[in-house]
């Protein structure tokens, strides 16, 4: 096979050093030696696609094949794309297995979404909740519309790679992904530790050799594991942690421990659905970790809401004191609700309303909403847009952001979500639905900003109505800007 010369240009620190070469496709060693006094490294291999390390674990892409050591183009472009490769980006990807796949879901049997699916973000989704915590900070990358994360359910670490999953997602070219994955290894495959491990390191090592920064989840517990499944999952996640410590452009998600039940070591009942994939009340925990990861090393972003929309712009920002309660239980609602909205309460429900000051320079109020009944029941907090064939018409496609926070005091809400509702057939779009029968995890839900996917208007629509349901236990919430857009 033909072979050509390839450059590693790295920073000047590193004159003198010993840098290692791999095949990017089987992450095989393929050559080392020392980088020269210019800072380049040049070794002849067979053509193909490589990478190196240097000692300190540092990646550096190959340069053009072939390219003369004199081509000074060449060279600048080496060096342009290991100062800038993986730098800081708001995209975000999600690789894995079902555990990562319930993030969002998809049905075949409602017409609700590009004219025959109905997608909703899940609050059973560990990303639904970090996300919004983090005010809608990333935008993700979908490997389709249909089916938003890449993966799927009941893959290994090894059939991940080997279906060409790590591939989609480095096509996909996103800044960031969430990689988990091993649970299947050790409770279907029957790996250990080490091996689970090796397949995991194999998945990330590629995904950061392309520049795509990675954050690692660690393998969660099941609810029931023998003992050499709990060490093998214990084991492939410290050495996870002490390896992803060594290299750069990864970092370690490890939320473990927010599902353990202490008494067992086990999975804790209540955190999961099945023993193995969380419930809203487990995925809230395992967001807020995730959140807690991502905060302090991505930018915070103000989302803008209520500056333009299909709500005006006095509505979204809760103004006035003109609204009503409605549904079949409008005498459960007392007190003040925002200028144009219709608060819907469910029977056994009680809800006292009042407005809050806003302390932060943003104009207008929260609507502050106290469920003081302890009934299972919600109520949905909605403003809508009738201004058909003026604002909007059958086709157009339109999507809700609202922002919101809660109290910690007398929290037992087991759903907290956003919809976008054409009526009326209802022809609905949903984030964080489907959540749980216990209660979220408040920490997650103390502030965020909840974006819903986008609905495609059909055709008999009257009005478009964004709805805020919360519900199944008292609480409080507040609810800030809230805005309707048209794609």
């Amino acid at each position: 096979m033909a072979t050509a010369t390839y450059r590693f240009i790295v920073p000047g620190r590193y004159i003198g050093q010993t840098v290692t070469v791999f095949d990017q496709a089987t992450n095989a060693q393929v050559a080392s030696g020392a980088v020269g006094s210019d800072g380049v490294y040049s070794v002849a291999l067979t053509q193909g696609d490589y990478y190196a390390t240097t000692p300190d674990g540092r990646y550096i892409d190959a340069d053009s094949q072939g390219a003369s050591d004199s081509d000074a183009a060449s060279v600048i472009k080496a060096q342009q794309s290991a100062t800038y490769a993986g730098q800081p980006g708001l995209t975000m990807a999600l690789l894995g297995d079902s555990q990562t796949n319930q993030n969002s879901f998809t049905s075949a049997n409602n017409v609700q979404y590009n004219g025959n699916l109905w997608v909703y973000t899940s609050g059973q989704g560990f990303w639904t909740w970090a996300n919004a915590y983090l005010g809608q900070r990333f935008t993700q990358v979908k490997a389709s519309e249909a089916n938003w994360e890449f993966g799927d359910s009941g893959l290994t670490a090894a059939q991940i790679l080997s279906g060409g999953h790590v591939d989609a997602v480095i096509a996909a070219k996103p800044a960031w992904c969430h990689y988990m994955a091993g649970t299947n290894d050790i409770f279907a495959d029957g790996l250990d530790g080490p091996a689970t491990f090796a397949r995991n390191q194999t998945n990330v090592a590629k995904l950061i050799a392309a520049g795509i920064r990675v954050v690692v989840g660690t393998i969660l517990p099941r609810q029931t594991q023998n003992a050499n499944q709990a060490t093998a999952v214990r084991v492939a996640n410290k050495k996870m942690i002490d390896w992803a410590a060594t290299q750069r452009n990864v970092v370690v998600n490890d939320w473990h421990m927010t599902l353990v039940d202490a008494a067992t070591g086990n999975g804790k009942a209540v955190y999961f659905a099945d023993g193995v994939h969380p419930f809203g009340a487990g995925a809230s925990r395992m967001g807020y970790a995730l959140a807690k990861v991502l905060e302090p090393i991505t930018p915070k972003s103000d989302r803008q809401i209520g500056l333009s929309g299909l709500l005006g712009l006095t509505q979204p920002l809760q103004a006035g004191t003109a609204g009503v309660f409605g549904g079949g239980n409008a005498a459960g609602g007392s007190g003040q609700l925002a200028t144009g909205v219709t608060c819907y309460v469910n029977t056994g429900v009680t809800v006292v309303a009042s407005k809050v000051a806003r302390t932060d320079l943003i104009p207008g109020e929260w609507q502050q909403l106290q469920m003081t009944s302890a009934a299972t029941g919600a109520y949905n907090y909605t403003m809508r847009n009738s201004n058909a064939g003026v604002d909007w018409q059958a086709g157009d496609t339109v999507y809700a952001e609202v922002e919101y926070q809660t109290d910690a005091a007398a929290w037992n809400a087991n759903q907290l979500s956003v919809t976008v509702r054409a009526l009326p057939n209802d022809i609905r779009v949903d984030a964080a639905g489907n959540t749980s029968d216990t209660t979220l995890y408040q920490p997650v839900v103390s502030q965020g900003v909840m974006r819903t996917p986008n609905l495609v208007i059909p055709s008999g629509t009257a009005y478009v109505r964004v709805d805020v349901n919360c519900g199944g236990g008292t609480h409080t919430l507040r609810v800030g800007r809230m805005q309707l857009y048209k794609v």
